[in-house]
């Protein structure tokens, strides 16, 4: 079972250790899969156990579940009194004996009280399922010891996962951020969208994957399976819910006036309605996204704001993108797509009415890169005439989307350079922009850094922007900074330079500068619904993330970067990085079908080599064969994957990469690739990291140890302490115990990393009143106090306590106790 693998592994830990354990989870979230796959763990260990169930008629039924259990322990009609079926049951049970409990909160009162009696009496362990929000505390109170596994939302990867899962075949990554975007990452629902879309025709079968065959998603029959979601909800919330879904999203203010604080707070906590903050304030809307179509004859809110944004006025646009809550992934990949459809249909329409060259570039500005466009792509190169001669900025553009189009959607290299080529010669004036926007795509599409770099300037500043790359490429920080400055004061490409300027902070050894620009650039990225922009920037950003060794918050945008789906062409590059960083991710945690997925997706667009970390597929190839049993064979692969950067001037590209695999394996011949391209980046933010990794390969413990305490602190001191951790392990594998024992405690004297504990974004007065009394009294407690004595201090259940404390966490956007405690006191005068 790979889905839930995680929450999966915790319950079968706590399980064996004796521990009851209780999966809680929204609707159709996966509690049950879960639960099924536990149960069969522990019968193949031998232990016997019993499973009950609840269901809408349990709860009406007096003594319902009783007679499951009792069928499936063999026994009799039930004894009248409630003594003896407590009685009877106890002694029926094995030795050591589990007793599976799956919706405890559809089970009726009086079984609950006869399960909760049996299990003081004899201390039997169960395993239970619960909605959350809905716990039945009352007739079933939890016993210690008990762990409590939270079932999460599937994230991107694991959406893909499970389509695949369900329709034998993997999905396009255009389909699976669809899907994502509607359910909201539900799994029943995932699996309700995916099987209906197929069988609906909605999806096609091409080359063994499955692909939109275009239009929506959305079948009617989901109707009946969206109102189930809302199935026994209590009238009041199931108003509050029903209003968001008709009426799309609102103020929390708006929504808590009208319904009142309890029945919103109710519906954050089951799940049903989702909180995003913005630098307005903070907003509820309806969940899954899927509702809103339900209730299609009104306008989402989502439609709207698209529409707005498209009008010129994106002023509202944040409110569906505000924080990094559990559900802000889902929320964008939906927010992207549809803008992105109606975008593509609105300028295909206004172009077909009229074939200007203005209206074609309108259209291919959006259309480029979706596959599902091609042929309306062809149609619109095809059809749109141009000048031979005289042409102006707007034919330049032209030619060089259809040269981009040929390059990397058609793959044909030498009509792409033609095609500019021969612009080229017919328009001098532009002759000079035409020839660098060869080698401009050559540099980010694997076929290395030109040594012909044009030093003077060109009418559309490409030699210009080319000069930066190849700075940037090259590591050479101090040339690159001088040329952000000279296109600066040459008005030159206003919305590109600051991007580049984040990725130039991180060369420069600032990475937390980098993550600062990153986040303030990527809001107004998405006011605008700039999906270029934005994955770029998410792309810079993990870069940073990952040298100052926040793998959170790496993860974090790198999903974030990728649910929008491919960017324009030139971007695919960016697109295909992020992916492979993720596969990498997956890789290093054993989920080998979600890494192949997302490399089936990179390799479409991909490069074998590129300028930045993640740019290829050969490092992933290399990094798989090093960890198995041809590992000679895979160091072979990667040190050759560095020279190969090295030799086609990629060198940050080397560098990035060789500090990566050294921080998974210490391996020397790395470390001299590291060096040979360190040398030639005079100033960069590597420099340290790399002369460590030198003195770990070659220098005693003394020597280091020396080196370490005499260097400055800085921004890469967590970069620092994950080589000195894995020397260490090498020395491990060495046998080297004096060693490897100097090195643990010198990694362990290096700060944490500095990205820990970032800024909290969104208004947090407005998140702390998300908070009830006592989640807030709860939070106050957080930091310094147990769970225990939590419980012990209020007069309340352990259980009640980690309940508080993580729907705290969610409701206010904070990642640990030490988080929320700090939010909470900072605005106690506005509660």
């Amino acid at each position: 079972m790979i889905l839930f693998e995680q929450q999966l592994a915790d319950a079968r830990r706590h399980a064996l250790a004796g521990y009851n354990v209780r999966f809680t989870g929204a609707r159709q979230s996966g509690r049950s899969r879960i639960l099924r796959a536990l149960v069969e763990t522990i019968e193949a260990a031998g232990v016997p156990i019993f499973s009950v169930a609840g269901d809408p008629v349990a709860v009406l039924q007096p003594g319902y579940v009783l007679e499951q259990l009792r069928a499936e322990l063999g026994l009799p009609a039930r004894p009248r009194d409630l003594a003896g079926v407590v009685d009877e049951i106890a002694a029926a049970l094995p030795e050591k004996a589990v007793i599976a409990v799956d919706d405890v909160h559809e089970i009726d009162a009086l079984s609950l009280r006869v399960l909760s009696a049996v299990r003081r009496r004899l201390g039997v362990r169960f395993l239970v399922t619960e909605l959350i929000g809905r716990h039945r505390d009352t007739d079933f109170a939890a016993e210690w010891p008990e762990a409590i596994v939270e079932v999460p939302s599937l994230d991107l990867p694991g959406t893909g996962l499970l389509l695949r899962e369900v329709l034998g075949a993997p999905a396009d990554a255009a389909v699976v951020a669809r899907v994502f975007g509607k359910s909201g990452g539900i799994a029943g629902l995932v699996v309700a969208i995916g099987e209906s879309a197929r069988d609906r025709g909605k999806l096609r079968m091409t080359n063994g994957v499955w692909a939109s065959a275009g239009g929506s998603l959305w079948t009617f029959d989901l109707a009946g399976y969206l109102d189930s979601l809302l199935a026994d909800t209590p009238p009041e919330i199931e108003a509050v819910v029903r209003w968001l879904s008709e009426g799309g999203a609102s103020e929390l203010a708006v929504a808590t006036s009208r319904f009142g604080r309890d029945a919103v707070g109710a519906a954050l906590d089951q799940r049903l309605i989702a909180a995003s903050t913005s630098p307005r304030g903070v907003f509820v809307q309806a969940w899954p996204p899927a509702l809103s179509e339900r209730y299609k004859e009104k306008r989402s809110y989502v439609l709207r704001q698209l529409e707005t944004a498209a009008d010129g006025d994106s002023s509202q646009a944040t409110v569906i993108a505000g924080d990094t809550s559990e559900s802000n992934s889902a929320i964008l990949a939906r927010s992207f797509t549809e803008h992105t459809q109606r975008a593509i249909a609105a300028s295909f329409a206004a172009w077909r009415e009229s074939p200007t060259l203005n209206n074609a570039l309108a259209y291919l500005a959006e259309a480029l890169g979706a596959r599902s466009e091609d042929a309306r792509i062809s149609a619109v190169f095809a059809e749109t005439t141009l000048p031979r001669r005289g042409a102006g900025a707007a034919e330049l553009q032209f030619v060089v989307r259809l040269s981009q189009h040929l390059l990397f959607q058609v793959g044909d290299v030498d009509a792409a350079q033609q095609t500019l080529n021969d612009f080229a010669a017919e328009n001098p004036y532009w002759a000079d922009s035409a020839r660098t926007t060869v080698q401009l795509m050559a540099l980010i599409n694997g076929q290395g850094v030109t040594q012909d770099v044009p030093t003077h300037d060109d009418p559309a500043d490409v030699n210009g922007i080319l000069r930066l790359c190849v700075a940037l490429a090259q590591g050479k920080v101090a040339v690159a900074r001088d040329e952000v400055e000279h296109l600066a004061g040459r008005g030159a490409w206003p919305s590109l330079l600051p991007q580049m300027t984040v990725l130039l902070s991180v060369l420069e050894g600032d990475p937390l500068g980098a993550v600062a620009a990153a986040e303030s650039l990527r809001k107004k990225a998405l006011e605008q619904f700039d999906k270029p922009a934005f994955a770029t920037l998410s792309y810079w950003a993990a870069l940073a993330h990952d040298y100052l060794d926040d793998a959170v918050s790496a993860a974090r945008v790198l999903e974030e970067g990728v649910v929008g789906g491919r960017p324009r062409l030139t971007m695919g590059f960016v697109y295909s990085a992020m992916l492979n960083m993720q596969a990498t991710s997956a890789h290093l945690h054993g989920q080998g079908t979600v890494r192949d997925d997302l490399v089936r997706e990179s390799s479409t667009v991909s490069p074998q080599v590129g300028p930045f970390l993640g740019m290829g597929l050969d490092v992933l190839d290399g990094l798989t064969r090093s960890q198995g049993e041809r590992k000679e064979e895979g160091i072979a692969e990667l040190v050759g994957a560095l020279k190969a950067r090295r030799s086609l001037g990629y060198t940050v590209g080397a560098v990035q990469t060789a500090l990566f695999l050294l921080t998974l394996t210490f391996e020397p011949r790395i470390v001299s690739e590291l060096q040979a391209a360190e040398a030639q980046m005079p100033g960069s933010g590597y420099a340290r990291s790399s002369t460590l990794a030198g003195l770990l390969a070659t220098a005693p413990l003394t020597e280091v140890r020396l080196w370490i305490e005499s260097a400055p602190r800085g921004q890469d001191d967590a970069l620092m302490a994950r080589l000195i951790s894995a020397a260490a392990r090498r020395a491990d594998d060495d046998h080297d115990v004096e060693r490897s024992a100097g090195l643990h405690a010198l990694a362990d004297s290096i700060a944490r990393p500095l990205g820990e504990g970032a800024q909290l974004s969104g208004a947090s007065s407005e998140r702390v009143a998300l908070l009830s009394e006592r989640e807030r009294q709860v939070a106050l407690l957080a930091e310094t106090l147990t769970n225990n004595e939590i419980a012990e201090r209020l007069s309340i259940s352990r259980r009640t306590v980690e309940n508080h404390v993580a729907n705290a966490l969610r409701k206010s956007g904070t990642s640990n106790r030490t988080q929320l405690a700090a939010l909470v006191a900072g605005n106690r005068s506005t509660i």
